[in-house]
């Protein structure tokens, strides 16, 4: 014989026990505009001893909607848990229909994230990698074949958008451009300054800023400068527009996003950064430049085989210094050593020499060129003794010489020649007291 026990209640439901069921009988509206309350209660019934299965009663049912849907979910995971059995065949077929289209499976915890393998990932990897490549192929086949459109005037590209995004990606990159490569061309003027002085390579300071500017420094920072500000921009924009559905927008509405978005932009950056490349190369070398203003011992290239020096730079003191040296060498050799005295300090004579080096070329096949201008004058009255205008050739060295070794022997030769000159006037005024040779190079 079953035994019904005192019913439990809740707003819109009531709970009895009859033997080892609990009928739940629905009543009223079940709508979200109602305060529905004990879900739990009604799941706490299941807990009662010897409790084998859970019915319902709609015969009072009024309006119903999702409210109700979650007080069953509620009860049929509750139900699942404890092992009792859930009888729907007393609820309406639509709330039947909709139960078995839901899911209160609890997620199973396995203890953690999956280990994922060298070999998974590396197959994961190539894929991504791969679909990335197939995207980049399909983006310029489909805009070299949208260029051949644009070319014979069937594309929906306007002149106006093209214009437009030239100007930002030209004219308004210009100072950011410039701003960086001034600083590149200055650094590297100027660490190579340190490095070539150590060497004596002064020379090589303007060809290191020219090439590093227009073979490497200069197109590498425009890129990164035109990927990091307009790219950058570019994707800022169409990623917009797709969050707004402008783009589908533009789809519905038969406007083709390749003409309107895409090709324009290419077409703007593959236009612009060669530009750009060019002005980036030329300021990076102006910027070399106002790096070589500031120093006094950078030697100047006035030609392909002719260096400029300052008197003041360490560089032209120390050329300086040297052919004088060596001019005086060369007349001690000529003239009486008891005539000639060189000192760099400055003493009576009764001849003074004034030379004026005005070029000094050589080449690497040992040939030199020397012009110069000198004068001899009586250093107790100031008359002038004698002078020329000359340009002395020295031939290239013969032998299998390194062509350093031919370039000093040139301009040695070329300096004896000089010396030669000089001597033979010297002598013709008989000089008999001592001279000291003064050249200013």
């Amino acid at each position: 014989m079953t035994r019904a026990s005192q019913p439990s209640t809740g707003h819109g439901w009531q709970a009895r026990l009859d033997g080892g069921k609990v009928v739940l009988s629905l009543s009223g509206n079940w709508t979200t505009h109602e305060s529905m309350s004990g879900f739990d209660a009604a799941a706490a019934l299941l807990l009662q001893p010897k409790v084998e299965a859970v019915g319902f009663d709609v015969s009072d049912l009024g309006d119903w909607d999702t409210s109700l849907l979650v007080f069953l979910l509620t009860l049929r995971s509750a139900s699942r848990r404890r092992q009792v059995r859930f009888d729907q065949t007393g609820l309406p077929a639509a709330a039947r229909q909709l139960l078995a289209q839901l899911s209160d499976e609890p997620t199973t915890d396995d203890g953690g994230a999956r280990r994922v393998g060298i070999i998974e990932r590396a197959g994961v990897w190539t894929l991504r990698r791969w679909d990335a490549a197939i995207a980049i192929i399909r983006l310029v086949g489909d805009a070299i074949l949208r260029t051949a459109a644009v070319l014979g005037g069937k594309a929906q590209t306007r002149l106006s958008d093209l214009l437009d995004v030239m100007e930002d990606a030209g004219a308004a990159a210009l100072p950011l451009v410039a701003v960086v490569n001034i600083l590149v061309g200055a650094i590297v003027a100027f660490l190579g300054a340190l490095q070539l002085r150590r060497l004596g390579a002064e020379t090589d300071i303007a060809n290191l800023v020219g090439v590093a500017e227009v073979r490497e420094m200069a197109p590498l920072m425009t890129a990164i400068v035109m990927s990091g500000r307009t790219g950058g921009a570019y994707a800022a924009e169409i990623a917009t527009m797709q969050g707004n559905e402008e783009i589908d927008a533009l789809r519905a509405t038969g406007i083709s996003v390749m003409d309107y978005l895409i090709l324009p932009r290419l077409s703007a950056l593959t236009t612009m950064v060669p530009l750009l490349g060019v002005y980036a190369a030329a300021v990076g070398i102006f910027g070399g430049f106002l790096v070589a203003l500031d120093s006094t011992d950078i030697v100047w290239r006035a030609g392909q085989h002719r260096l400029q020096t300052s008197p003041t730079g360490r560089w032209g003191e120390r050329l300086s210094l040297g052919i004088t040296q060596a001019l005086a060498t060369d007349l001690m050799a000529r003239l009486p050593q008891d005539r000639v005295v060189w000192s760099d300090r400055e003493q009576k004579s009764a001849r003074e020499l004034l030379v004026d080096v005005e070029g000094f070329d050589s080449w690497p096949d040992g040939h030199c060129v020397l012009s110069a201008t000198w004068t001899l004058t009586d250093a107790t009255n100031g008359a002038v003794l004698g002078g020329a205008r000359e340009t002395f050739t020295a031939a290239p060295a013969g032998g299998k010489t390194e062509s350093d070794v031919r370039v000093v022997a040139g301009m040695a030769d070329a300096l004896g020649k000089l010396a030669d000159s000089i001597a033979s006037a010297a002598a013709a005024h008989h000089l008999t007291r001592r001279g000291a040779p003064d050249t200013n190079p």
